[in-house]
């Protein structure tokens, strides 16, 4: 093939991946167009084609097109193909290959960034979730997660902000198997970056799985370095808690964000309302209204409608004739 014609070809090919393949054929027939043209076009240009037949699924097959680039043709894979690469295999629930091509990257020499550990953490932990889901077999070691803990600290160390759910999912894991330490470790390289409003979704995400206390201390912990997350974030922790019936702890935070120069707004005390009100201690919530009524806070729709809706499930009609009193 012209090298005219190679030229074209690979401007089709960036066209067509940009705008996206209906069908796997159509990648696929690409590919092999690339490989029969003259000069052969360098890794990035096959790179595309490779990462859009992942979108079909076609994990395996990529692997095995990037082996025949690289024995047959003599392309090697660079740092955008390592991190396909990885990706595939830990889909295919194969990540100690993928940390083979992780060596073998480190072995050439390639400079992979945050973006590329990235990607092996997510695998990683997407293959440890599959194991404890029952999905796929248990092919789940310690050395694995230590693995993951590892990348983890170079993600940090690069200065990137993990993934919300992959590196969640991992301080889960080391939590579970008693590995605290090196979860907490984790999150504060997370919270040295600094973004907020990530280190925000966290605390959601934990609160979410149940795990209060972790996001009780990315609360605490960013208070401390000077990064207070703000009111939304300590109402995620009091909800949780709520939610899982220790409404005393949720007080706690209350009054420790207050202590901090926190001031709570009309969300965090409907959160203790409606906690004292499914716990079935209406007394306190109507206690804690009487409360925010006295220092200046209006109360809202869902503060009249959530106690009214536990004063009727406690039977307490005179109370509710006197909420009434308090709505007109």
């Amino acid at each position: 093939m012209p090298r005219t014609q190679t030229l074209k070809l690979i401007t089709a090919v960036k066209t067509q991946c940009k705008s996206g393949f209906k069908f796997m054929e159509q990648p696929k027939l690409l590919f092999i167009q690339l490989l029969n043209s003259t000069p052969l076009p360098p890794i990035s240009e096959f790179n595309p084609l490779l990462a859009s037949m992942t979108k079909f699924k076609e994990f395996v097959t990529v692997i095995k097109l990037y082996r025949l680039l690289e024995t047959r043709f003599g392309v090697s894979p660079d740092t955008h193909s390592y991190s396909i690469l990885i990706d595939c295999c830990c889909r295919v629930d194969c990540p100690d290959v993928g940390f083979s091509f992780l060596g073998k990257m480190m072995k050439e020499g390639y400079e992979f960034d945050g973006v590329t550990l990235k990607v092996v953490l997510s695998g990683v932990v997407r293959v440890i979730r599959r194991v404890d889901e029952g999905v796929c077999e248990n092919v789940f070691k310690e050395s694995l997660v230590g693995e993951a803990v590892r990348v983890g600290k170079e993600i940090v160390g690069y200065g990137y902000m993990p993934n919300v759910v992959g590196f969640g999912s991992l301080v889960k894991k080391l939590c579970k198997l008693g590995r605290w330490s090196e979860g907490r470790v984790l999150l504060d390289g997370v919270m040295g970056i600094g973004v907020a409003d990530r280190v925000s979704g966290m605390v959601d995400w934990f609160c979410k799985e149940g795990m209060i206390g972790e996001a009780e201390y990315v609360v605490r912990a960013m208070r401390d370095r000077g990064k207070g997350l703000g009111v939304v974030a300590y109402g995620k922790v009091m909800e949780g808690y709520c939610l899982s019936g220790k409404v005393a702890e949720a007080l706690r935070v209350l009054h420790q964000m207050e202590r901090g120069g926190c001031k709570p707004d009309i969300v965090c005390y409907n959160i203790l309302i409606n906690g004292y009100c499914k716990s079935g201690t209406v007394k306190r919530a109507l206690e804690l209204f009487e409360d925010i009524r006295r220092k200046g806070f209006a109360p809202n729709t869902i503060t009249y409608s959530t106690l009214l809706d536990g004063l009727f499930r406690a039977n307490s009609p005179h109370s509710c004739s006197r909420m009434k009193s308090y709505w007109n």
